[in-house]
This record gives structure tokens, C-alpha cells and sequence, in this order.
């Protein structure tokens, strides 16, 4: 159980990072075409 709730804090962790790349990316993807025009 404790060596799950410490896997399960490093899945949380993981899973903030990859949201948050994949927000960024489609922000840049919306933003360049808006931008270049």
C-alpha cells in the first residue's frame, strides 16, 4: 500500500507534466496560424 500511494503521487506528477505539454502545444498550434495572419 505505501509503495502504491508513492507510485500513485508519481503518476499524478506525470500525468501534471503531459497535460500540461500537451496544453502548451495546442496553444501553439491554435496561436501560429491566428498570428499569421
Amino acid at each position: 500500500m505505501r509503495e502504491a500511494k508513492t507510485g500513485e503521487a508519481g503518476m499524478r506528477a506525470m500525468f501534471a507534466v503531459w497535460s500540461g505539454i500537451i496544453a502548451v502545444g495546442l496553444a501553439v498550434m491554435i496561436a501560429l496560424p491566428l498570428a499569421g495572419r
